[in-house]
């Protein structure tokens, strides 16, 4: 049976020993960045189509926030 995770690709990271997954997890921007990953998967990866998202992506992590509320 498959992971129902969406693959992302970020997964597929170059760096060695980073789980990207964890690290999304951990961000207090992980909602934004599922709703993107969402609207790309519904959209055939259409980046021009979820605009919104990653606007409200890049502006979660403009502002620095993390889980518990701190810079």
């Amino acid at each position: 049976m498959e992971n129902s995770k969406p693959h992302h690709a970020g997964s597929q990271s170059s760096f060695t020993g980073v789980d990207v997954d964890q690290l999304i997890d951990a961000s207090a921007c992980k909602e934004f960045y599922m709703a993107l990953e969402e609207c790309l998967v519904q959209t055939n990866r259409s980046w021009k189509k979820c605009q919104k998202e990653v606007k409200l992506l890049k502006e979660c992590n403009y502002n620095g926030k993390t889980r518990d509320g701190t810079h």
